[in-house]
């Protein structure tokens, strides 16, 4: 009986031994997997922004940055800004060579801008490592979303690449939202900023007709 005991106890310690190593296999699995984290800098002044406003006519100047990049760094990487052309115009766009010494670069294709770049050892890792620079124009009216996706929605082409061989496509497969671009009219009766006044705006007007406490964000005319 002490026997069959012992034998129970010792499958009972392998068995538990066999899940621990389990359990600390998916941890370390969790711990190596990276979340690129995206960001854009409007204006070029060292602060991250995810919402900016436009007058038509007016341009802006935009970084791109990507973060949370895990150890040993990328030598590669590739994705599409996709935004509104009703609204927004490229006036220019470009990959950091600094950071990415060879292209193909950038290609842009309505309402899509394709940026891609690679470098030798050492890869880049860490946080705000520089990819590109855009510039738009407001053309129109509006709120415009700019999103970032894999370059070929999930297909052949590894878009960020470890030295490692790890690649970090998965989550951009299906677009990270990067930030809203408020193209302001010039009509200041276009109170939501559709482009047309209308009686939406004569709605937005009426909420607010009387009141006496309204932040002064110019002065009145």
């Amino acid at each position: 009986m002490n026997r069959e005991k012992d034998k129970e106890v010792k499958k009972m310690k392998r068995l538990l031994v066999l899940i621990l190593a389990l359990f600390m296999v998916l941890g370390l699995a969790n711990l190596v997997r990276a979340d690129l984290v995206f960001n854009l800098d409007f204006e070029q002044d060292g602060n991250y922004e995810n919402y900016w406003e436009l007058k038509p006519g007016e341009t802006v100047s935009i970084d791109i940055y990507v973060s949370n990049v895990p150890y040993p760094g990328l030598v590669r990487m590739g994705f599409d800004i996709v935004y509104d052309p009703d609204q927004l115009e490229v006036v220019s766009a470009d990959i950091d060579w600094t950071n990415w010494h060879r292209g193909p670069g950038v290609q842009h294709t309505i309402p899509e801008i394709e940026m891609k770049g690679e470098r030798l050892e050492p890869g880049l890792s860490g946080d705000n490592i520089k990819l590109g620079t855009i510039e738009l124009k407001c053309v129109a009216g509006g709120i415009s979303e700019l999103w970032l996706y894999d370059s070929d929605r999930g297909g052949n082409y590894d878009d960020f690449f470890l030295m490692d061989g790890r690649v970090l496509d998965e989550q951009i497969v299906n677009g990270v939202k990067l930030a809203e671009v408020n193209n302001v009219s010039n009509c200041e009766g276009d109170f939501d900023h559709d482009g047309d006044v209308d009686g939406s705006d004569l709605a937005i007007f009426a909420e607010d007709f009387g009141r006496t406490d309204c932040p002064r964000w110019k002065k009145v005319r």
